[in-house]
């Protein structure tokens, strides 16, 4: 499901023309330069081309996908009809004047309501909800390999290169792909860095069923943890309520009609909070204790049967 925005207003954000920039310069450095023109052309060599050229176009196809799908809209009519259920009705938004399903929040940056809104991503110019969430964990993934895959192969080159630098000798290399490698390689290691960070941040936030708002809503206070709900459903069911259940689509950033993400991104399946465990114990235990003990008209009626002979 795409966005209906303007495509030309989408792709003039700053952001994003930075980040493409930046990876027309790894790929022209790495790809091109110490890729195609390298010396090295043994096979173990053009595999590693193979491998990061994929990740390239994996990277890219996850990247436009993130930004021009539709994160998830609220249904038309939510919560309006006579006959809704009150749960339908529990949150009401006042700028988009809509009742909101659970895990729906209001983006200011989108001025609109998201389902299962993680969080807004300027670099992206687009919300991280219901429907492209897969979309924006395969472009943290392809990403992570490609610069996982260049810190790798390329570090004898860098630092050769650099020794050589520094000892003011000839350059194996033209002095402008020199500079350019002296300078990518540390940057592509810092951004490697960053990304492995901010990847196992959302590997958790699969693991225990969460979004980023509602981490962040989570860690406000013991109150806000201890009335959580908790969506952790195991971490097969949180895996395939982002990519779906068909394992041959996981990989790859597309849907078709069997790798949506499972459900409709406004009714959630959830386990009890712990207040709300500890009330059914409570319940259980009084109900227990009122069959247990005897009433006064069956103690009458008991005593009353012992007179008779």
């Amino acid at each position: 499901m795409l966005r209906n925005v303007n495509l030309l207003r989408l792709f003039g954000n700053a952001f994003i023309i930075l980040i493409l920039a930046y990876g027309v310069l790894v790929y022209y450095v790495f790809g091109v330069q110490y890729g195609t023109r390298a010396p090295d052309q043994s096979l173990p060599f053009k595999i590693h081309l193979g491998f990061f050229n994929a990740f390239g176009i994996l990277f890219l196809i996850s990247f436009f996908q993130t930004i021009i799908s539709d994160p998830g809209k609220v249904p038309l009519f939510w919560g309006f009809f006579l006959d809704d259920p009150d749960h339908k009705r529990r949150r009401y938004c006042l700028i988009c004047h809509i009742f909101k399903p659970e895990r729906c929040h209001h983006c200011s940056a989108c001025n609109r309501c998201v389902l299962n809104m993680d969080h807004h991503c300027p670099w992206l110019n687009n919300c991280i909800g219901f429907y492209n969430r897969k979309f924006f964990l395969l472009l943290l993934t392809y990403a992570i390999l490609a610069k996982f895959d260049i810190t790798i192969v390329y570090f004898m080159d860098w630092f050769n290169l650099a020794r050589e630098l520094l000892s003011s000798s000839d350059a194996v290399y033209p002095w402008n792909s020199a500079y350019l490698m002296m300078i990518c390689y540390p940057l592509n290691c810092v951004m490697f860095v960053v990304l492995i960070t901010f990847f196992k941040f959302h590997i958790q936030l699969i693991i225990d069923n969460m979004t980023t708002i509602e981490y962040m809503d989570k860690k406000r206070g013991p109150e806000a943890r201890h009335e959580a709900i908790n969506y952790d459903m195991g971490f097969y069911y949180n895996f395939i309520q982002i990519f779906g259940k068909n394992p041959w689509l996981w990989a790859f950033p597309i849907f078709l009609r069997s790798g949506g993400p499972v459900g409709d991104g406004v009714v959630w399946p959830q386990k009890p909070s712990r207040g709300q465990t500890y009330e059914m114990e409570m319940s259980n235990r009084d109900l227990s204790l009122n069959r247990d003990t005897p009433t006064e008209n069956n103690t009458l009626g008991t005593k009353g049967e012992a007179s008779n002979p």
